[in-house]
């Protein structure tokens, strides 16, 4: 039997013709409001060409106007893994992750929404939201600091940014005049977040007094000044980050490791042989952090330290190590009267819109 092949071509040219007027159909739909009917194009479609990037993306717009963002989201995720260089699909992920309320996987596009020049201030804003209506402040501020980055004249988030910074634990940071010179960058960092208060050299009356002042004291390479932390300063969280190294020594066994919370220690400054031969059980009494090495400061043509591996500030391993502890904080405190959040973080100035943005359409 032969096959005319002018038959085929014209059976497929129809077909493809078919394809184009019924995916047309439903962007037109969409556009037009009408979400329903234009899905059951879409899904028409689908059928046809279920790994089309461009019909998939569409399909989950049109299920995120229609209040299904769950389903949005599989829908989106598919065409991101056939086309992940696409800066509307990304967009829409974020806006169907916002939607469902799942603003940490939003903030884990907002690097590549960077890149991609499509990351604004008001979803950054409309991000935030959705952390402190969860009362995840920590990732809140984040967004609200990042977004005052791109759009330095919003002088509504700061403010709010004061309220936050508010309901967030008091930290207190110690250094001596050996350590002081490592003091600006992490102070700095800290107080954006953080209500903060500093001391060098403290009195004992100094020390015991921000010690009560604060629910998280750290001492910023000064360990000799940590074994003077009075047993009796409140109940605040105490973080030591200090050189565990053969050769300093005595702090290591004059410590009373029952009232840290953290040792914090740089890879090339950690010696961990040196660490268990003076306190064999340290693991067992306290939270060893171990962070990367950092940035070679010379390198980076900032002030030489003398102290140490010449390793720059780390903030993010730094935040982790505050909001791990916040979190051990509100756990604590679990047990009082919940706040209204309303009161905490929202008032006529300071409130973000609750208007989503439009999806984006490939078509």
């Amino acid at each position: 039997m032969t096959t005319d092949p002018n038959q085929t071509s014209g059976q497929d040219q129809n077909e493809r013709t078919c394809n184009s007027n019924r995916y047309e159909k439903a962007l037109e739909l969409a556009e037009a409001g009408k979400h329903q009917e234009a899905i059951g194009y879409m899904q028409q479609q689908l059928r046809e060409t279920p790994d089309d990037a461009e019909v998939l993306n569409d399909a989950g717009a049109i299920l995120h106007c229609l209040g299904r963002s769950d389903e949005a989201i599989d829908h989106i995720l598919k065409a991101r893994s056939i086309q992940s260089g696409s800066a509307e699909i990304v967009w829409n992920l974020a806006e169907a992750y916002l939607a469902t309320g799942k603003a940490g996987k939003a903030m884990e596009l907002f690097d590549d929404m960077d890149r991609m020049g499509v990351l604004n201030a008001d979803v950054l804003n409309r991000t935030a939201d959705v952390f402190l209506n969860q009362q995840n402040k920590g990732d809140a501020i984040e967004m609200l600091l990042r977004s005052l980055q791109i759009w330095p004249d919003q002088e509504m988030l700061r403010p709010m940014i004061e309220v936050i910074r508010s309901k967030r634990p008091k930290v207190a940071i110690f250094s001596d005049a050996a350590s002081s010179s490592y003091l600006d960058d992490i102070s700095s960092f800290i107080k954006e977040r953080f209500e903060t208060c500093t001391a060098e050299d403290p009195t004992d009356e100094e020390l015991r007094e921000m010690m009560n002042w604060s629910d998280i004291s750290w001492f910023e390479l000064c360990p000799d000044l940590a074994v003077r932390a009075p047993a009796n300063a409140g109940t605040c969280k105490i973080i030591v980050r200090a050189d565990c190294c053969a050769g300093n020594e005595q702090w290591i066994e004059q410590m009373d490791w029952a009232n840290i919370a953290a040792l914090v220690v740089v890879e090339g400054e950690y010696d961990r042989n040196t660490l268990i031969r003076n306190v064999p059980d340290i693991e067992d009494r306290t939270s060893v952090v171990v962070l990367p090495q950092g940035i070679d400061v010379e390198k980076s043509k900032t002030a030489e330290r003398e102290r140490g591996n010449n390793t720059a500030f780390l903030p993010n391993q730094i935040n982790r190590i505050l909001v791990q502890l916040e979190n051990d904080i509100e756990s604590q405190q679990s047990g009082s009267p919940s706040r209204d959040k309303s009161q905490d973080y929202a008032s006529d100035e300071v409130g973000f819109s609750a208007e989503k943005a439009a999806p984006a359409f490939d078509g």
